[in-house]
């Protein structure tokens, strides 16, 4: 009688045990989780600003580009204009 209550205090210790380590495990599992969750908040909010960053500089080269093509368009009617005016010379 007194081994099957040794026993039963030793396989409710090692329960005991297993509870607690499922415990724990458990714990390091939810902060993983937190961990995970976490850097694909960081992730998503990096990429929305290379997104908006893109954007910004894409409408940027747009006008430097229309910019360009008003100066270009600007320089050859004043050079058609000088030609123009050596010619009559």
């Amino acid at each position: 009688m007194k081994s099957q209550t040794k026993r039963v205090t030793n396989l409710k210790h090692k329960e005991q045990v297993e509870k607690s380590k499922n415990a724990q495990l458990m714990e390091e599992v939810r902060k993983r989780e937190d961990n995970i969750n976490e850097s694909s908040q960081q992730v998503k909010d990096s990429l929305r600003q290379k997104e908006e960053r893109i954007e910004e500089l894409e409408e940027a080269l747009r006008e430097s580009v229309q910019i360009t093509a008003e100066r270009e368009m600007v320089l050859a009617q004043e050079e058609a204009a000088r030609t123009h005016t050596e010619k009559q010379v």
